[in-house]
């Protein structure tokens, strides 16, 4: 496995349900995180390191995007829209004949319009959040 950093360049999200589409400058990592629990108890010997036992349930973290925001396209990220197939598309390296995937399930919790600045050279970027709901995904399929 090499550690060489990857352009993401070529990655592409597509909305199943909704097709929202718009220039796609950064895609956030999911991040999946499972809580500690504390099972220290009065047994332990005084000044002895609290214990800890892994939760049975994993969280998965909202996904940012943030994007190129289109004045004239009329459409807004999909916030009132319900549940939807949610594909991630990796750029194809030049090894592989096919792109790597993560696909899971998820609908949009906030939505951040363009901030319209005074400098020519700024493009309006805009966010977005969509959170995976759990029930189906996150599965990532690497490229071959």
């Amino acid at each position: 496995m090499t550690s060489a950093g990857r352009s993401g360049h070529g990655a592409t999200v597509t909305f199943g349900t909704s097709s929202w589409a718009e220039s796609i400058i950064t895609l956030g990592g999911l991040e999946r995180t499972r809580e500690a629990i504390e099972s220290s108890h009065l047994g332990l010997a005084l000044n002895a390191e609290k214990t800890f036992i892994s939760a049975d349930l994993i969280g998965t973290s909202p996904m940012t995007i943030t994007f190129q925001f289109d004045q004239s396209s009329g459409t807004f990220p999909p916030i009132t829209g319900a549940t939807e197939t949610i594909t991630v598309t990796y750029p194809l390296l030049a090894s592989e004949s096919t792109n790597a995937t993560l696909v899971f399930t998820g609908f949009s919790i906030s939505e951040k319009g363009a901030d319209i600045t005074v400098n020519a050279t700024d493009l309006m970027q805009g966010e977005m959040q969509i959170q995976p709901d759990g029930l189906t995904g996150p599965t990532y399929s690497a490229g071959s």
